[in-house]
């Protein structure tokens, strides 16, 4: 009786070491100090409300008032996954391969206020500090995790293709699941597909992250 349950404990830990070696095959661990935000306001994962007064705008090209607020959800891929200084397009990566909410790594929901006018199409004048923002990016991953930024954005150059837009500057907030990178700096540059159907943001962070995907 002492020898069949003994095989029993064996077969069953033998049973756990392989599923355990299993799930960790399916997960996919990314240590970066950047990543790239999609956005392209036709997609159909693309989503984007502005409340003015008590009008909703989806536009998002549409140009929003001094205090007007709106929440943005767009894509995110790992660093260096689109080229914004020789690709076209940004709808694409560097292979050709046709970017998508099932090739990306998880989502990038930024919810904030217009701090003067603010227009994609005419942007305040270089050097305007025009929104106010919290970003937070969602992953692909088995447990609840993120990353939350508080911060602002200002305008350095004029609406020109593959060029550098927006400066955005934030903080990562207490609301992040690693308490380690509470404090730490965020920083963003939005730029224009020369097509100027898309925008990209590069991210990159003070401290490498560590990011667990299914």
């Amino acid at each position: 009786m002492i020898k069949i349950l003994s095989s029993k404990v064996i077969i069953a830990a033998v049973f756990m070491l392989f599923a355990g070696i299993a799930h960790a095959m399916d997960l996919q661990t990314i240590e970066t100090d950047g990543l790239q935000i999609l956005i392209h306001p036709t997609a159909d994962w693309f989503k984007f409300k502005a409340v003015v007064g008590k009008d909703i705008i989806r536009d998002f090209v549409t140009p929003r008032p001094e205090g007007s607020t709106f929440k943005e959800k767009c894509l995110v891929f790992p660093k260096g996954t689109i080229d914004v200084k020789k690709q076209p397009s940004f709808l694409y990566d560097k292979k050709g391969n046709l970017l998508t909410k099932e090739t990306s790594i998880g989502i990038w929901k930024c919810a904030g206020k217009a701090l003067v006018e603010t227009s994609i199409a005419q942007p305040p004048a270089i050097g305007t500090c025009f929104e106010e923002s919290t970003w937070n990016f969602i992953f692909k991953s088995d447990k609840s995790s993120g990353i939350m930024a508080h911060g602002f954005h200002t305008v350095i150059n004029t609406l020109q293709p593959g060029k550098k837009l927006v400066k955005n500057e934030l903080t990562i907030t207490e609301d992040t699941e690693d308490k380690e990178l509470i404090g730490k700096k965020v920083h963003g540059r939005a730029y224009v597909a020369p097509d100027g159907q898309s925008f990209v943001i590069e991210v990159s962070f003070d401290e490498k992250i560590t990011i667990q995907l299914k």
